[in-house]
C-alpha cells in the first residue's frame, strides 16, 4: 500500500516536471484556454493527463 502511494506520488511529480518543461501552461494561455471560475484549466489538464497514466487499484 505504501509502495503504491510512493509510485503514484512519483508519477505525479514526473508529470508535473514534464508539463513544466514543455511549458504547457504558456501554450494554454496563448491558445486562450481558460475557465471562468474554480480550479484553473492548467490544473484540470494536469489531473486528466495523470489519470490516463495512473495504474488502476
Amino acid at each position: 500500500m505504501i509502495n503504491q502511494m510512493n509510485q503514484n506520488e512519483n508519477t505525479q511529480n514526473q508529470f508535473s516536471n514534464v508539463i513544466k518543461e514543455l511549458q504547457i501552461g504558456k501554450l494554454m494561455r496563448k491558445s486562450n484556454i481558460t475557465k471562468s471560475c474554480g480550479v484553473s484549466a492548467y490544473d484540470v489538464f494536469q489531473f486528466l493527463l495523470l489519470l490516463v497514466f495512473r495504474e488502476p487499484n
